[in-house]
């Protein structure tokens, strides 16, 4: 029997409720989702009759989503800045307190032709968000997974961007220019830590969210080796854990950087921390 939009709801509600405690809103960004209505015309439209075809889908999207699978990965897209991004469960999906990174960067008074390297580059947020914004500045961007890297590509694609150069590679493999900024959000997730059975990152991939050494592994490789791929003058940036800052200043004050600062998100915690490799 098909359902009403009304109807449609209670059934998702009813479905969710032990998964999720906002449940009523999940219900609403499902079946929005599978109608392509946003959530006003839901509200608006209580009565209309779903299809065979639209109730179908809907009922497949609600039963992966109970499962907790990510919305992102569902739809296989997720904003990001001002960006709209293509995703695949290839690559972790962005976080709003990644964005503090883009923030960073763009406050840098940077000469109008700088040089940019994103380590890890994922689905390209990070590079592709400062490219659409500074046309000008050169980014080169490396990840070690092809398929990553192939995500990367069509979003800099959909956006129409020229001034990225993908490279595969892990962290600075093959990189032999130079840049005024290098910028990571690399793995920084302990392999022991409970946070990898909650939620979301259940379902992304574990390269993208775990490193050796309590997590400083990864970290430690690109802060330390920076300074054979960095400027005089120039700047490194990388997110990091909440509880993991007084680590990653030590190492940047070791790999010779000053102006050390670290930087909170948006819910307060420790997030991002950045350096400038000195000049002679």
């Amino acid at each position: 029997m098909l359902k009403t939009v009304s109807e449609a709801l209670i059934l998702a509600e009813s479905e969710l409720k032990d998964a999720f405690p906002e449940a009523k809103r999940e219900g609403l960004y499902i079946l929005g989702y599978a109608l392509g209505w946003p959530i006003t015309k839901l509200i608006a439209y209580p009565d209309y009759t779903l299809t065979e075809a639209e109730y179908s889908f809907f009922t497949s999207v609600l039963q992966r989503r109970k499962v907790g699978e990510p919305f992102a990965y569902i739809k296989k897209s997720k904003s990001f800045w001002d960006l709209e991004l293509e995703l695949d469960a290839s690559v972790l999906i962005p976080r709003p307190e990644t964005e503090l990174l883009i923030e960073t960067i763009l406050s840098i008074d940077l000469s109008e032709n700088a040089k940019l390297l994103d380590l890890g580059t994922g689905s390209g947020a990070i590079a592709i968000s400062l490219a659409a914004h500074q046309p000008d500045w050169t980014i080169s961007a490396t990840d070690m997974s092809e398929r990553a890297l192939g995500v990367a590509k069509k979003n800099a694609d959909n956006y129409q961007l020229q001034n990225i150069h993908f490279q595969l590679g892990n962290w600075y493999e093959g990189i032999v220019d130079k840049f005024d900024v290098i910028v990571s959000n690399p793995p920084y997730i302990s392999p022991d830590s409970e946070y990898l059975k909650l939620g979301d990152v259940r379902f992304e991939p574990i390269t993208a969210l775990v490193s050796a050494k309590n997590g400083l592994a990864d970290l430690e490789h690109i802060i330390l080796n920076a300074p054979k791929h960095i400027k005089l003058d120039g700047y490194l940036l990388v997110e990091h854990g909440y509880d993991q800052s007084e680590r990653v200043k030590e190492l940047f004050s070791q790999a010779g950087f000053t102006d050390i600062q670290t930087l909170q998100d948006i819910q307060g915690l420790d997030r991002v921390t950045f350096g400038r490799y000195p000049s002679l």
